[in-house]
């Protein structure tokens, strides 16, 4: 298998290389971000994907070629890549990157989850007590696990526990409420850009929501999530997979809105 995150430096100009053609169930796609580099100042520069691929094997090497799409203009658009061995040589834009193995991750973010006195936050749900989609393996899924399953390492902090007065006396929380608690409770708060979001599992939303993307008062937007536990709280199959489905849902935003 050669899908994963590879690195490496021409001169200036740094690569991170995202391979997603092999393994279960593949994009199909190689996408990277490119930086420019100067002393201790590392600039992003721009991005690319190539869709639909070619991948051929030859020997002990897979190549894997296309037309990319970038951010930036670029007489050059064909790119080329040969792995071999948990190495790699990448034509992009006119450049030749030595680029090496990182990890099998795409992408690495930093989750902070607290949850509100008197909620019990979601832990896994066993797949195989309902019914799935043809061909799934039962197993315990926790939202860690579901995320790795796509190729993103979510990592999570130590949770803690937090007061429900932050609410006020109707128990149920706004979005500025909300906001209030992630700025006071969120050890990783900053409005900079930044691979990290808290999630709080609440009580309940004003609005009678099941989740939210709520953090929308900076410059830097929505690191905040919430999910409502009285609204999907429960121990039978379905409330379980119901509460993942929430959960991944809230934080798979990243930052973006719905489109």
């Amino acid at each position: 298998m050669i899908s994963g995150l590879y690195q490496g430096q021409d001169g200036d100009s740094r690569l991170a290389l995202r391979v997603d053609v092999d393994g279960t169930r593949p994009a199909g796609r190689v996408s990277g971000d490119l930086f420019t580099v100067s002393g201790a100042t590392t600039s992003y520069a721009g991005s690319f994907v190539v869709n639909a691929p070619s991948v051929r094997a030859e020997g002990d090497e897979a190549r894997i070629s296309g037309l990319g799409s970038f951010t930036f203009e670029t007489p050059d658009k064909d790119v080329n890549i040969t792995v071999s061995e948990g190495t790699a040589s990448a034509d992009i834009a006119g450049r030749t990157y030595r680029v090496a193995f990182a990890s099998p991750y795409f992408r690495s973010v930093l989750l902070e989850q607290d949850s509100v006195m008197g909620t019990v936050p979601f832990v896994s749900y066993a797949t195989g007590s309902l019914q799935g989609p043809a061909g799934s393996p039962a197993r315990d899924l926790s939202v860690s696990a579901a995320y790795a399953e796509a190729g993103i390492e979510l990592t999570v902090t130590q949770p803690g526990v937090i007061p429900v007065d932050g609410s006020g006396a109707d128990l149920a929380w706004d979005d500025a409420e909300l906001h209030h608690a992630m700025t006071q409770q969120f050890g990783s708060f900053g409005d900079a850009p930044a691979w990290r979001v808290w999630l709080l599992v609440a009580s309940k939303h004003v609005g009678g929501y099941r989740g939210i993307m709520f953090d929308y008062n900076d410059a830097h937007q929505r690191q905040g999530s919430a999910v409502f536990y009285d609204a999907i709280k429960g121990d039978t199959p379905q409330a379980q997979r119901a509460q993942l489905r929430t959960y991944v849902h809230e934080l798979g935003h990243l930052s973006l809105i719905h489109i």
